[in-house]
């Protein structure tokens, strides 16, 4: 069995296809100059997803390269109360990008609920100065 495989796959030949290439850099470039920045272009060849990955790209909304990497002392947890709930939003990100979220997305929000976190425990430190 695995020898007529093998005989198989080497009697393809993948060169059976003559293609000739085209070059259309130039009028691909021509008419993207003409599309404004922002603009939505849809194709059928493309799905609506696909398109809005593209418009994360250097937004710093949403594009998570652009983000600075924040140091987070775990340590700084002062209950129960605290751990679970960092816990609680770390699995639920986990959980989003195991249901085909996008990572950027999930790690978007997962730094989006350190800084609500952190603005938290902020404002609390102030309230007990008042």
């Amino acid at each position: 069995m695995v020898e007529q495989l093998q005989n198989s796959l080497s009697n393809l030949d993948f060169r059976q296809h003559s293609y000739e290439y085209v070059d259309i850099t130039d009028d691909f470039l021509k008419i993207s100059s003409k599309i404004e920045y922002g603009t939505i272009a849809k194709s059928k060849a493309f799905k609506l997803l696909q398109g809005t990955h593209a418009l994360e790209t250097l937004n710093p909304k949403l594009d998570t390269s652009l983000l600075e990497i924040a140091e987070f002392d775990v340590c700084s947890l002062k209950s129960i109360d605290q751990l679970n709930w960092l816990l609680s939003r770390l699995y639920g990100c986990l959980c989003a990008w195991l249901d085909n979220s996008a990572l950027s997305v999930t790690t978007k929000n997962l730094l989006t609920f350190t800084l609500y976190y952190k603005i938290a425990k902020t404002m609390k430190m102030m309230l007990w100065k008042l």
